[in-house]
């Protein structure tokens, strides 16, 4: 019998879950703990994952709860706020379950909530830890982000996230966030560049003042990220020509080129050259800025660009840091 350690693992609700053990419970007149065991059974043969199904009727997975009573809370304390984020990060850190969990929250728009939340935040504590725990939530999980119907509700959350970005809580995770759900999903480069993410950075990175120490890096990986063309879904997709038009694979791979443009015309560029100057001591931010200027560099006019800015002159400074030679 052919193993199916390998393979794609389904999900079910807890809801359908829930059905069949009173199924179990109504027609073959079982008690709950043998209904609950036959479900197990019977999904688990089915090659479905049940790690984030509770196997009780009147339980609520902790993940649902705690978003629950946050998005329920309109109060001004908050205790309770804090409680139920260290519960949520108690399940995004288990080596077993997190995964589960993490697709959990997605079902129930868990980003959304959390970002609800945290304009009225004021407690510095309570806001870093809400900022941990999305960038736990969304972590590898870059599809539970924005893959929603594009209506008010998501309108107002892609501008909720351009406020967070805007310098406003000008904290490291918020930078390492976008990172996470930008990585391989040109969906939500899509529609977060869509909503004036690329000016906030650039925005951002000159007035250098409002961010962390160190967090000049934390911008340059989230525009590199940006810039990449990763997504290995559409990557595939592209090179499947019996599948999709050439009109249709070529637009794939304009989208980056369009994101790179605009970097461009915000003026990335003359503001990351001279930075570069006064940088070269610290190989980890050089080696992420030069990152950076390579992806810019994918068209001739960009190029161009980059020459006149005086690119060419830098390029003894950065051989000097084996570290960055690679990328240099």
């Amino acid at each position: 019998m052919a193993s199916t350690t390998g393979a794609a693992k389904r999900h079910i609700t807890q809801e359908t879950f829930n059905e069949c053990v009173r199924e179990n419970m109504e027609e073959f007149d079982m008690i709950e703990e043998d209904a609950i065991a036959d479900a197990v059974t019977q999904f688990e043969s089915q090659g479905v994952d049940l790690s984030t199904i509770v196997k009780a009727l009147d339980v609520v997975h902790p993940v649902l709860a705690a978003l629950k009573v946050i998005e329920a809370d309109e109060s001004d304390d908050e205790t309770c706020l804090h409680v139920q984020l260290v519960a949520l990060q108690d399940q995004f850190k288990d080596a077993v379950g997190s995964s589960g969990a993490k697709e959990l929250a997605g079902q129930i728009n868990g980003p959304t909530i959390l970002l609800q939340r945290l304009p009225a935040v004021q407690d510095v504590a309570t806001r870093i830890l809400l900022l941990s725990t999305l960038q736990s939530m969304v972590r590898c999980r870059s599809q539970i982000f924005l893959e929603v119907q594009s209506n008010d509700r998501s309108r107002r959350h892609l501008r909720r996230w351009g406020v967070v970005i805007a310098c406003r809580h000008p904290d490291g995770r918020v930078l390492v966030v976008e990172r996470f759900i930008c990585a391989k999903n040109e969906v939500n480069k899509k529609r977060l560049t869509s909503h004036g993410i690329i000016a906030r950075l650039v925005v951002l990175f000159r007035d250098r003042s409002m961010v962390p120490e160190g967090g000049t890096k934390d911008i340059a990986d989230v525009i590199r990220v940006l810039t990449l063309h990763d997504d290995t879904y559409v990557v595939l997709l592209a090179s499947v020509s019996i599948y999709i038009s050439s009109q249709d694979r070529q637009h794939h791979f304009i989208h980056t080129h369009d994101i790179v443009k605009l970097f461009v015309e915000h003026g990335v560029i003359d503001a990351v050259l001279p930075y570069l100057r006064g940088v070269s001591s610290d190989p980890d931010t050089l080696s992420s800025w030069l990152a950076v200027v390579k992806q810019l560099a994918i068209t001739e006019d960009t190029c161009r660009k980059l020459v006149a800015a005086g690119i060419l002159d830098l390029l003894p400074t950065f051989q000097q840091h084996a570290h960055v030679q690679y990328i240099a």
